[in-house]
């Protein structure tokens, strides 16, 4: 990937299997989600480029955090649900399984990615 392009994205590495929408498509998108229970968070670290994060709480555990990018780039993690203190420093974040939710939302509300990214 080309440094400038990491540097648009925030340091991000897209070669981890996102998905990239067409940035008009980004309202579709986050409509979505809030219709499958997404909401806003406040504790979020905001990466360069990014248009929302939204949050999915879906076990005491664990949590999906969908961010989304003018680029229309959108990057999904399963996460440990931030409260539980330091346990969220220690756990890898579960790209793979959160890409699969990612992509079942897309599809159920017919929204094609432009290509996913390897």
């Amino acid at each position: 990937m080309k440094p400038s392009v990491k540097r648009a994205l925030g340091g991000l590495d897209l070669s981890e299997g996102y998905f990239r929408v067409p940035p008009l498509r980004l309202g579709d998108v986050r409509e979505a989600l809030v219709r499958e229970g997404f909401r806003s968070t406040r504790f979020q670290f905001r990466r360069k480029g990014q248009v929302f994060g939204l949050v999915k709480r879906l076990s005491f555990m664990k949590q999906l955090h969908i961010r989304a990018f003018s680029d229309g780039t959108l990057r999904a993690e399963l996460e440990a649900w931030r409260f539980l203190g330091p346990l969220h420093l220690l756990r890898d974040v579960d790209l793979k399984t959160a890409r699969r939710r990612l992509q079942t939302i897309l599809e159920k509300y017919n929204i094609r990615p432009l290509k996913p990214l390897k």
